[in-house]
């Protein structure tokens, strides 16, 4: 049985952490999704696990786990270490997405056995970050799984389309980190109408992050009124994803504008162009000249018109999406896992 452990307040973690088993990296029947106890989340992860048939456990204090060899963390949290006092399991930390915020580097991930993530830029990042050397990588603490933990989005890239999607992120748990583009002054909804109106695009999809307001109400707030912002231009504006309850499968896009966050490197993934909003919170991007230039001319405050997307997506996508064993590349993201588990298993 492979478990999957979490300790957080957010109710909106518990479907960033489902929609794993919708894409079939997880097997319901195979593992086990172990969550601590908080008032304000219990009842709501209960019903959104109950709902999917998702095996769970909820515990207070500390959780009995007996015969696990292998334990997953999704999230950063500080009874993690206690789990690794289980020293007969190995503890891998598989985040939420890839994303160059500041979360994706904290220096706890340092206290893991393994650290999945999306490619090159990912292990450059550990190595910024000190939470891994070169020796880690050698032994391949540090694993590339492509794309099989960004996040699975069900946008398409169409030239023909007249829809545009914007899906800001939240404000983050610490002021320090708030990525969002959500602002009173509703500029990022103004950003997109005039983009929208250049190229002739009329319908605005927007997908909102699930944590959104969670820090502060006031970003649900500003959401909402952007929203009526772009009804009052006369666009038609559909909302999607796991913040509204509702989501639309292989929605044609012409372009997309999101934030720092898990988003980008999800529609990075499907060859779809964007735009990003970037705000003043320390990131945890690389020094690399070609997603320097890239990320200059992307910045959605500073549009340039003239930029062509195509000439950088393919390069920018192979430094984000890549796989220590190339066999993993066209396996399902069920199978890749299974092939990893068995050679952790083995090997360590």
């Amino acid at each position: 049985m492979i478990v999957i452990y979490l300790d957080n307040k957010i109710k909106g973690a518990i479907n960033q952490l489902i929609s794993y088993f919708l894409e079939g990296i997880f097997d319901k029947d195979k593992t086990l999704v172990v969550f601590k106890f908080y008032f304000k989340s219990y009842f709501y992860y209960k019903k959104e696990l109950r709902k999917y048939g998702i095996k769970y456990i909820c515990f207070y204090k500390n959780p009995k786990l007996e015969n696990v060899k292998i334990i997953f963390y999704p999230f950063n949290a500080q009874s993690n270490c206690k789990m690794l006092a289980n020293y007969k399991a190995k503890h891998i930390f598989i985040t939420h997405g890839e994303s160059n915020k500041l979360s994706s580097i904290k220096p706890i991930i340092r206290i893991y056995d393994y650290i999945f993530c999306a490619g090159d830029v990912g292990i450059l990042r550990h190595l910024k970050y000190k939470n891994c050397n070169e020796l880690d990588i050698k032994n391949k603490k540090i694993i590339k799984l492509g794309d099989t933990f960004v996040g699975c989005n069900n946008y398409e890239r169409d030239l023909k389309s007249f829809s545009i999607l914007y899906a800001p992120t939240w404000e983050g748990g610490l002021k320090s980190e708030c990525y969002t583009s959500l602002s009173k002054d509703l500029k990022s909804f103004k950003i997109i109408a005039e983009f929208a109106k250049n190229h002739a695009c009329n319908e605005i999809l927007l997908q909102a992050h699930p944590n959104t307001g969670h820090r502060d109400f006031r970003y649900k707030i500003y959401l909402m009124q952007g929203e009526k912002f772009l009804k009052s231009l006369g666009f038609v504006v559909k909302k999607v994803g796991w913040y509204y309850n509702t989501n639309i499968k292989n929605y044609k896009i012409f372009h997309a504008f999101t934030d720092i966050s898990a988003m980008e490197i999800g529609l990075l993934n499907k060859n779809i162009p964007m735009n990003i909003f970037f705000t003043n919170a320390k990131n945890s991007m690389i020094d690399d000249e070609l997603l320097n230039d890239y990320y200059e001319k992307i910045n959605a405050y500073n549009i340039d018109l003239n930029f062509n997307y195509d000439e950088y997506l393919k390069k920018v996508k192979n430094k984000y999406i890549g796989y220590t064993f190339d066999n993993l590349c066209n396996l399902s993201k069920n199978k890749r896992l299974e092939i990893i588990i068995d050679f952790i298993l083995k090997n360590h």
